[in-house]
């Protein structure tokens, strides 16, 4: 199974079981791998689409980092969940 497909059965999965943060954080990142093809004109493969994954746990990575250096918990919070989700 391609990571395309893997992303696509999860969000699908997300969406029949209710599970809000795993739907709008795969759908985040599904957006992600259209915005690059679109970039690059042509279909991404598993390769560019871990990297885009890399991409955005690193993203998340420095939100948590920035959100506790503000002393916002409830930021931080929210963002490792969604990095727990990318991962």
């Amino acid at each position: 199974m391609t990571t395309r497909a893997q992303l696509e059965a999860d969000l699908k999965t997300a969406m029949r079981s209710g599970d809000d943060l795993r739907k709008s954080t795969l759908r985040m990142i599904m957006a992600a791998v259209k915005l690059a093809e679109i970039d690059h004109l042509a279909a991404l493969d598993d390769a560019g689409i871990e990297a885009i994954l890399q991409k955005e746990a690193k993203t998340r990575r420095e939100a948590i980092a920035d959100a506790d250096k503000a002393g916002r918990p409830d930021l931080v919070e929210s963002e490792q969940a969604q990095l727990t989700v990318v991962e």
